[in-house]
C-alpha cells in the first residue's frame, strides 16, 4: 500500500529543423548627413530652386534660400497645414509661390539643372540623397511641373491663400519620360527591396524580391529591380545606387544558423536582438491526469517552445484527478446518518419498553416470571444491536438486517408488550373479578343466614300463637266445663277445674305473641328470599365462570400506543463505498481515494454508481 503522489515527468524536444524568417546585419555605416552640400548648392544657384517636400523644409535649407536672392523658387508641399512652419517663414521678405498637392509622396530639390531625390522627409536634420544629372533631373522637371499646375488644390503667394492660377500650359503629365516617371503601383519583379526599421511596413515584405531589408536611415520604402528604383511614387532609371546600413531578411533553419549571430526575427521586436540558443530547460507546471492510472504516460496539451532555441528539456508534475471545487458530499452519507439515528431512536423506544416491561413483569414475577425473563434477554439483544454499524452494511445485507431481522425483533417486542399489558389488565379484572365475586358471596351467605333467622324467629312466634291459640281454645273449654259442674252443683270437681284453669290462664298470659312483628317478619322474609334469588341469579351470570373482554377505549389506546413507537426506516439508493469517500456534483461521483491499494475496488465501484457519471479521483487525507 502505497499514497498516490504527484509524479514528475520530462521530454526532451528537438526543435534545430524549425525555420524561422529573421534579420541579419548586412552592413552597418550610415548614410545620413545633414545638408551642407545642398545648402552649398543652393548658395550658388544661378537660375532656378523647385523643391518638392511631404512635410515642413528643414530651417537650414531655408536659411539657405533667404541668403539667394538671384534665384526663381517654386515650391509643392503635400499639407499646408503638416508644412504650417514652412509656409510662415515665406512673406513679403522672401515671397514665392507654395502650392498644396495632396498627391505628393516624394521629397526632391532641383537647383539649376541638377535635382537630389531625397529618401527621407525634409524635416529630418539628416537625409540620404541621390544626385541626379540633367537627363534625370529634365524628366523630374517636367514632373515638378505637372504637380504644381495640374495637381495643385491651393496656392499661398506671400501672406494670402487661394485656389491656384490654371496652368497656361497643356498637361505635361501626358508626356513620354525617359528616365524619371510617376508610378500608381509598385515595382514587379523586385531585385531588392528597403523598408525602413518600422513593423508597420511589414506586409511590404509579402511581396517578390530576391533581395529584402529593412534599414535604420530610412522612412520610406525603396523597390529596384533590374531596370528602374522606385521610392514614393517616382521610379528611376537604374544608377548604381545601395543603401550600407541594412539587416536581410532570410529564412533557415535554426541548426543553419550560428549561435553567435546576432538576430532580430521578423515577427519579434524589431529594436531588440537576440541568439539562437543550443538548449534549455522549462518547467511547464503542472498538469492533472485524466486517470489515475494514466499518470504515466499524461503530458501536457502543447509544449510551448522558448523561442528559437535548438532544443529544449521540457519537465512537469503530473497530478492526479481531483473532485472539482462545486463537489460536494455525497447525499448517501446524509441518508445513512438519518437511517442510523432512526435505527437508534427505534432502539431506544424498544429499550424504553422493554425496561417498562422487565420492571413491571418483576413486580409481577407469580403471573408473569417468562416475560419478565424475555425482557431482560432483549435488553441484552439491544445492547448488541447498538453498537451496530448499519452505515457498514451494503444495501442487500441491509434490507436483509431491517426487513427480517430487525423487524421481526422490532414487532416481537411490541407483540410482548403488547401481550404483556392485555394479560396485566385481564389479571387486574380478574383479581377485580375474584374479589367482587368474594364480596357478593359473603352477602349471598349473610342474607341467607339472615333469612335463616327471619324464619327461625316467625316459626318461634307462630309456635306461640298456635300455643296460645291452643290454650285459649282449652281455657274455653275448661270454663264450658265448670259451668257444667256448676250446674251440677260438683263443687269438687269445679274447684278442681278451677285450678286447672287458673293455671292454664297464667300459662297463657306468660306466652307473649306479637302479630307486628310477625307480619314485619313474613314481609322481610318475602324481600330477603327476593333479595337472595336477585343475588343468586346475578352470581349465576357474573360470577361462574370469568370472561375478559377489553373495553373499547382500551384497544384504541393500545394501537395509538403502537403507532407513535413504530417507525419505518428508508433504505437509501446505494450502499456507501467501502473504500475512500463519496462525493457528487448534478452529473457525476467522485469516489476520492489516497492509496493505490484502494484503486482496484474503487473502479469496480462504478458498476454500483450507475445514474450518474463517475470517476476515481485522489484527495488529500481520503475523508
Amino acid at each position: 500500500m502505497s499514497k498516490i503522489e504527484n509524479i514528475n515527468l520530462n521530454k526532451t524536444v528537438y526543435y534545430s529543423d524549425e525555420r524561422i524568417d529573421y534579420f541579419i546585419c548586412d552592413g552597418d555605416e550610415t548614410q545620413l548627413v545633414d545638408y551642407s552640400y545642398i545648402i552649398n548648392k543652393i548658395k550658388n544657384a544661378k537660375k532656378i530652386i523647385n523643391i518638392a517636400s511631404t512635410s515642413k523644409i528643414s530651417d537650414d535649407i531655408i536659411d539657405a534660400l533667404y541668403q539667394n536672392d538671384a534665384i526663381n523658387l517654386y515650391m509643392i508641399v503635400k499639407s499646408f497645414e503638416s508644412a504650417k512652419a514652412t509656409l510662415q517663414r515665406f512673406d513679403s521678405k522672401k515671397p514665392t509661390v507654395i502650392r498644396e498637392v495632396e498627391s505628393l509622396e516624394n521629397n526632391f530639390i532641383i537647383i539649376d539643372d541638377i535635382s537630389y531625390l531625397f529618401v527621407n522627409p525634409l524635416s529630418n536634420k539628416t537625409n540620404i540623397s541621390i544626385e541626379y544629372n540633367e537627363k534625370y533631373t529634365k524628366d523630374l522637371s517636367f514632373i515638378f511641373q505637372s504637380y504644381f499646375w495640374d495637381y495643385a488644390i491651393k496656392e499661398k503667394l506671400v501672406d494670402t491663400i487661394s485656389d491656384p492660377v490654371e496652368s497656361p500650359y497643356p498637361p505635361i503629365g501626358k508626356r513620354d519620360l525617359e528616365y524619371v516617371n510617376t508610378v500608381s503601383a509598385t515595382l514587379d519583379n523586385c531585385t531588392a527591396l528597403y523598408i525602413p526599421k518600422n513593423k508597420k511596413f511589414i506586409e511590404i515584405l509579402e511581396q517578390e524580391s530576391e533581395n529584402k531589408f529593412f534599414s535604420d536611415d530610412i522612412q520610406m520604402s525603396v523597390y529596384m529591380n533590374k531596370e528602374y528604383m522606385q521610392i514614393g511614387k517616382l521610379k528611376f532609371s537604374v544608377l548604381e545606387f545601395d543603401f550600407t546600413n541594412r539587416w536581410r531578411l532570410k529564412n533557415d533553419s535554426l541548426k543553419d544558423i550560428g549561435l553567435e549571430d546576432e538576430i532580430i526575427p521578423k515577427n519579434d521586436d524589431w529594436n531588440q536582438t537576440i541568439s539562437i540558443s543550443e538548449s534549455k530547460d522549462i518547467n511547464l507546471g503542472s498538469v492533472v491526469s485524466d486517470t489515475i492510472e494514466k499518470m504515466e504516460n499524461t503530458q501536457p496539451k502543447e509544449f510551448i517552445g522558448k523561442p528559437y532555441t535548438q532544443s529544449i528539456n521540457y519537465n512537469w508534475d503530473v497530478l492526479p484527478p481531483s473532485k472539482p471545487d462545486d463537489a460536494k458530499k455525497s447525499s448517501l452519507y446524509n441518508e445513512y446518518d438519518k437511517l442510523n439515528n432512526d435505527y437508534q431512536e427505534q432502539l431506544k423506544q424498544l429499550e424504553h419498553q422493554l425496561s417498562d416491561l422487565e420492571k413491571e413483569s418483576g413486580l409481577l414475577n407469580q403471573w408473569f416470571g417468562g416475560a419478565n425473563r424475555k425482557a431482560k434477554q432483549n435488553l441484552k439483544k439491544i445492547e448488541e444491536y447498538k453498537v451496530k454499524d448499519v452505515t457498514k452494511l451494503n444495501i442487500v445485507d441491509l434490507d436483509n438486517f431491517l426487513s427480517k431481522e430487525f423487524k421481526c425483533f422490532y414487532e416481537d417486542i411490541v407483540k410482548s408488550d403488547k401481550d404483556f399489558k392485555s394479560e396485566k389488565k385481564r389479571k387486574e379484572v380478574e383479581s377485580k373479578w375474584t374479589e367482587e365475586k368474594g364480596k357478593i358471596e359473603n352477602s349471598l351467605t349473610k342474607k341467607i343466614n339472615e333469612l335463616k333467622d327471619s324464619k327461625n324467629r316467625l316459626a318461634e312466634l307462630t309456635k306461640i300463637t298456635q300455643k296460645k291459640k291452643e290454650l285459649k281454645s282449652q281455657i274455653v273449654e275448661l270454663k264450658n266445663s265448670i259451668k257444667s259442674l256448676q250446674s251440677k252443683d260438683e263443687t269438687y270437681d269445679v274447684s278442681e277445674k278451677s285450678r286447672e284453669l287458673k293455671a292454664l290462664e297464667n300459662k297463657e298470659k306468660e306466652l307473649k305473641d306479637n302479630p307486628k312483628e310477625q307480619t314485619k317478619l313474613e314481609k322481610s322474609i318475602k324481600n330477603q328470599t327476593n333479595e337472595i334469588q336477585r343475588i343468586e341469579e346475578e352470581i349465576k351470570e357474573k360470577y361462574t365462570n370469568f370472561k375478559y373482554t377489553p373495553k373499547e377505549n382500551e384497544i384504541k389506546n393500545t394501537q395509538k400506543s403502537n403507532e407513535k413507537v413504530y417507525k419505518q426506516l428508508k433504505l437509501p439508493k446505494y450502499s456507501l463505498p467501502e473504500v475512500g469517500a463519496l462525493y457528487e456534483t448534478q452529473k457525476e461521483y467522485f469516489l476520492e481515494i489516497v492509496d493505490d491499494a484502494d484503486l482496484d475496488k474503487a473502479n469496480k465501484l462504478k458498476q454500483r454508481y450507475e445514474d450518474k457519471e463517475y470517476k476515481v479521483v485522489v484527495g488529500d487525507n481520503g475523508e
